[in-house]
């Protein structure tokens, strides 16, 4: 073994004197062994700790959230409410928790069950950090007053946390027409006038039904909450043809007031029965229109297509059973007496473009245009030309506006 240096001695013992104690001696450069300062040493509990082990450092709620107990708190509405509507009455609401299984909600200290939807819970329910969520309460059965809900938010152990708030509904009747409905054409001149009534009462509905301003006996009925119906038979045959108002008026047993209004044209009005064409685009999905022409003039008088009961023509070669009536360029039913004395032209197109009641564009495709025919003959055609191997028309008596 070769000599050491005598300076490297005491640093050689001291890394001996490690190995073997486990004591650290730090040597300065007087050559003195000095022991550190308790203060300064190393921790050796810390030293000791793996690196994997847990620190007391916070978790990321986002991440890995620990359990906690729910709380609720509804934010939106405000204690005493109005809601003046059926529709989903909705209520804000911010819960803390993690896991958050559900909600649960009572009205009037009853439960209700099916009764509220809820938007804004993550998957899992991990709301440690909070989460603002959305409710809708389906409260359409609901009777005018005052009403309390109480929202309670679970967790999967049935810890549980709620807030509630009192709503106050009060509305008027709702109406609304179901006869006559947009598009009913008919031959007979007796239709049915029909109204559905809705409303939350408690208390009796009384309704009337007024045809230009003339109104009809009224009708009571008990209770409207799950739909009341007006039933009227309307004898049109002595009509003079033009627009008519309906009105339907509908009181509850506190005085709030709805009236609702439709128009309806009352005129004898030529309308296709059946139509067939020989024509295919190979897509199958033909938009067939049938246009109608001063043939003197070749002026565009109105046309039938898409929305005025051709839709579902769309195949070649077939014959289809239509109730469709011809209206002008702002879609008003045109009318036996707004063609009378005039020689017509119809022309039928595929629709490529505008369409009906727009005139047909230049590029639309022409299927068939039709040598001129009285207007006389129209509420009574049943003839073939050219690729339209049938069209059937006929007259009808009452069409909504």
């Amino acid at each position: 073994m070769a000599d050491l240096p005598l300076r490297a001695l005491p640093f050689a013992f001291a890394l001996a004197s490690t190995t073997l104690t486990g004591c650290l001696l730090y040597h300065d450069p007087d050559d003195r062994d000095v022991v550190p300062d308790a203060a300064t040493a190393p921790d050796a509990s810390i030293d000791a700790r793996p690196l994997d082990a847990p620190t007391d450092a916070p978790v990321d709620a986002g991440i890995d959230s620990p359990r906690a107990a729910p709380t609720f708190e509804i934010l939106a509405p405000q204690d005493g409410a109005l809601v003046t509507h059926h529709d989903l009455v909705r209520i804000d609401g911010r819960v803390t928790g993690n896991p958050i299984a559900g909600f649960d909600l009572h009205v009037d200290g009853v439960a209700a069950p099916g009764l509220l939807q809820v938007s804004g819970l993550p998957v899992g329910g991990d709301c440690f950090a909070g989460c603002d969520l959305t409710f809708h309460w389906d409260a359409d059965a609901m009777r005018e007053g005052t009403h309390t809900a109480q929202i309670e938010a679970r967790d999967d152990q049935g810890a549980a946390a709620s807030d509630s708030v009192a709503i106050r509904f009060e509305d008027a009747p709702q109406i609304t027409f179901l006869r006559p409905s947009g598009g009913e054409s008919r031959g007979a001149t007796v239709t049915t006038i029909q109204a559905g009534i809705v409303d939350r009462g408690p208390g009796a509905i009384t309704a009337t039904l007024s045809i230009d301003g003339v109104t009809t006996p009224p009708v009571t009925f008990a209770d409207c909450l799950a739909g009341c119906t007006l039933t009227r038979s309307w004898d049109t045959s002595t009509l003079a043809a033009g627009v008519h108002t309906l009105a339907v008026t509908a009181s509850d047993a506190v005085g709030h007031t709805t009236t609702v209004q439709q128009q309806v044209v009352i005129a004898d009005i030529p309308y296709i029965t059946q139509i067939n064409v020989n024509e295919s685009d190979g897509f199958g999905t033909l938009e067939v229109e049938v246009h109608l022409y001063d043939a003197v003039t070749d002026v565009w008088l109105g046309c039938s297509g898409d929305d005025f009961g051709l839709a579902n023509v769309a195949v070649g070669n077939t014959l289809y059973n239509v109730q469709a009536w011809f209206v002008d360029a702002s879609s008003r039913p045109l009318g036996v007496d707004q063609l009378a004395g005039r020689q017509l032209r119809v022309r039928v197109t595929e629709d490529d473009f505008q369409e009906c009641p727009a005139r047909p564009a230049q590029d639309d495709d022409e299927i068939a245009d039709w040598e001129p025919i009285p207007a006389a003959s129209l509420p009574s055609l049943s003839t073939s030309h050219g690729n339209v191997l049938q069209l059937t028309t006929r007259t009808g008596r009452i069409l909504t506006r």
